[in-house]
């Protein structure tokens, strides 16, 4: 696929739990808040910003990728 994102145009009908999925949210965000470090946290809004600031299009990786924040200890 090129590097690119599988993307759908619209969702399929009937294939959504909405409360399953909020629930899934919730514990994910749970668990990446008990394992990352307020630096981090921190180095990384720092690196959003920054990208922000270019004008750039850009994902998680690519903060890694220009040097502006390193690996999480806990992906």
């Amino acid at each position: 696929m090129n590097g690119q994102q599988l993307q759908f145009s619209e969702p399929a009908q009937g294939t959504v739990n909405i409360i399953a999925g909020e629930a899934a949210k919730a514990d994910g965000m749970a668990a990446a808040a008990a394992n990352t470090t307020l630096e981090w946290a921190d180095a990384c809004a720092a690196a959003i910003e920054e990208m922000a600031r270019r004008g750039a299009i850009f994902q998680a990786a690519d903060l890694i990728a220009e040097g502006l924040v390193d690996e999480p200890d806990s992906p």
